[in-house]
């Protein structure tokens, strides 16, 4: 039995808490700045608040966000209100996400998306 105990105590042990991770966003969009981020675990039902509030991630320019490793849906909103969508992707470490116009899932058409 103190075998055992010993045996899950050294597995806890060599078992790595889990650490945060970084999405890093790169905007390629060719000219249109990233206006809203949002970044919620996957299939939640809801966006969190902007993480880019107040600011922009210009064209041509990246930015970290941490986060916890696991599943994740992200939304960008650009200058024009055109929408850049990843459902259920999975996060354990360091990943880059370069945004270009390929990545586009929504069209503005006449409504802005709000937020929230």
């Amino acid at each position: 039995m103190k075998l055992a105990r010993l045996c899950l105590l050294l597995l806890i042990l060599e078992v790595p808490a889990a650490r945060a991770t970084i999405l890093r966003i790169e905007n390629e969009t060719g000219g249109w700045d990233i206006e809203e981020v949002y970044i919620t675990p996957a299939m939640s039902g809801c966006w969190p608040e902007d993480l880019l509030e107040p600011g922009v991630l210009p064209s041509g320019e990246g930015r970290d966000f941490e986060i916890d490793p696991g599943f994740y849906d992200v939304m960008l909103v650009d200058e024009d209100g055109d929408m850049y969508e990843l459902f259920s992707a999975f996060f354990l470490i360091r990943h880059v996400w370069t945004v270009t116009l390929d990545d586009l899932t929504g069209y503005a058409s006449g409504t802005y998306y709000g937020g929230g």
